[in-house]
């Protein structure tokens, strides 16, 4: 099942005082059935979409250590791939 929620942020969240902004999600749950029951669940939750919608992403605003390391042509560094 797909779906796509709407809402306002009218309370605190995550530290956030209400903003008053709508924000929309797309959510993804996947059923598994047996003997005509739902006996298990998954799901997936865009709450990053929801997160950058408020301006609470780290792209957003400065985040202290080394996610913000820019020291090799202004692109962000990677210890793994030396990029």
């Amino acid at each position: 099942m797909r779906n796509t929620v709407t809402g306002t942020h009218r309370g605190e969240y995550r530290g956030r005082p209400p903003a008053r902004e709508t924000v929309t999600r797309n959510e993804i749950f996947i059923f598994r059935l047996a003997g005509g029951q739902i006996t298990e669940m998954w799901g997936v939750v865009d709450v990053f979409a929801q997160l950058k919608q408020l301006g609470m992403t780290p792209a957003q605003r400065t985040l202290p250590g080394p996610l913000n390391r820019t020291d090799k042509g202004g692109e962000s560094s990677c210890p793994k791939h030396g990029r």
